[in-house]
């Protein structure tokens, strides 16, 4: 089994990312639980009408259409 030199670099940037990310993690579960807090309002949005989804002839389309047909 191999032994760690105890001569090697220590990066302490590491640690402070991982403390980073838990104090994140912590942060949004306590928003989750917490209803009523943080409570979005729904927006109204008025319905568009929606448009055909048919195939139509474009003139890019057509253009490689004509490309196509040699």
């Amino acid at each position: 089994m191999k032994t760690r030199d105890k001569t090697s670099t220590h990066n302490p940037a590491r640690r402070e990312f991982l403390r980073g990310t838990m104090a994140a993690g912590a942060g949004a579960a306590l928003l989750a639980a917490a209803p009523g807090i943080a409570e979005a309002t729904p927006a109204t949005i008025s319905p568009e009408p929606e448009e055909k989804k048919a195939y139509r002839l474009t003139p890019h389309i057509a253009a490689y259409y004509k490309t196509a047909a040699m």
